[in-house]
């Protein structure tokens, strides 16, 4: 399964960066640290599974079943597993609307402040994992919910569209002050 989603959520990312690259009207080889920004963000976003097994709950029975495929140190085994228990994951850092908040405010920092392309290529695909995986579940007609866990109550599925559709709209803008 984690070959699938990554295989797509990868192929949307390197159309992104297509994109952009494209409607600037102009290469140049420093953006390739751009791309290169663009796939350690989206690697980073997912390496919130690994901390929160080894981490923030060290004494659950997966984070030893990770430690066993850690030490084998074999990589598809590892992503075998992690993917087989994700589901049971649901109080990740990153996978927050509170988190998602912050790389706002981050990705404007970075996106109107620094000069160097690969931070604006990691705040883009950092930001891009989120917009992708609330984009899948909300056309499947399943709610984001477990985005807010950080929240005393849920908003309705109305409202987690609302915030889905705001979120897309900066990711747009951000995208914009890349041309």
């Amino acid at each position: 399964m984690w070959r699938r989603k990554a295989t797509s959520y990868f192929a949307f990312l390197i159309g992104y960066l297509s994109l952009i690259t494209f409607l600037r009207w102009q290469f140049a080889w420093a953006w390739l640290f751009f791309w290169l920004g663009g796939f350690v963000g989206m690697i980073f976003f997912n390496a919130d599974h690994l901390l929160y097994l080894l981490w923030q709950v060290p004494d659950d029975p997966n984070s030893a079943g990770l430690r066993v495929r850690l030490k084998a140190k074999k990589i598809v085994p590892i992503l075998d597993y992690l993917s087989e228990t994700a589901s049971g994951r649901k109080k990740l850092v990153a996978h927050s609307v509170v988190f998602q908040l912050v790389l706002v405010v981050l990705g404007f920092f970075t996106l109107t402040s620094t000069v160097g392309v690969f931070g604006k290529g990691m705040i883009m695909g950092l930001f891009l994992y989120p917009i992708l995986n609330q984009a899948e579940r909300l056309l499947r007609g399943r709610e984001i919910g477990d985005w807010f866990w950080q929240f005393a109550q849920v908003p309705s599925f109305r409202d987690q569209t609302f915030y889905f559709l705001a979120m897309t709209l900066v990711f747009i803008i951000f995208s914009w002050m890349l041309i």
